[in-house]
């Protein structure tokens, strides 16, 4: 019933809004923890519910948005997303040059350099940031279904 009355309207779109400001995040999160708590008998009040996510293998608000915005970098790595988006995000606001200094791997991501907070919240700007968090095995996944699995699982058992 989660998945379906709660976590799908949480993944729609969240790659445009889950970057947002905390004050616009949290009664998404207030919705979503009074779900929870709803599913599983939990007492109301100022209880973590860390724990209760955990056991049910579930994500929180924004270990979802991590969840989608790791699964399109992944696709966007792989050349598994549509010629228009790719061609969206290979722009002028990045930066990629080859100077001899670093190589890049096709793992890395070009930099995308943001002067404003604004900027800082933009996909361009978080899906690097993500991205470098993501241990390199992941990233290897040959196939992006080995890729969501193991991500997820990884979101779920570590908080970071």
């Amino acid at each position: 019933m989660y998945h379906a009355l709660v976590h799908s309207y949480l993944r729609y779109g969240i790659l445009v809004w889950g970057h947002a400001t905390q004050s616009v995040l949290k009664p998404l999160e207030i919705m979503a923890n009074k779900a929870i708590r709803i599913m599983t008998f939990a007492p109301f009040g100022n209880i973590d519910l860390k724990s209760v996510y955990q056991e049910l293998k579930l994500l929180e608000v924004p270990r979802i948005c991590k969840l989608e915005t790791g699964n399109f970098e992944y696709k966007h790595q792989n050349n598994l997303l549509p010629i228009q988006i790719c061609n969206h995000f290979e722009n002028s606001s990045q930066i990629s040059h080859n100077y001899g200094l670093r190589s890049r791997s096709r793992n890395d991501p070009p930099r995308f350099l943001s002067r404003t907070k604004t900027g800082e919240k933009s996909l361009q700007f978080r899906k690097t940031q993500i991205w470098n968090e993501i241990p390199s095995e992941i990233k290897s996944c040959e196939f992006f279904n080995a890729f969501k699995k193991a991500y997820k699982r990884f979101l779920i058992e570590n908080t970071i």
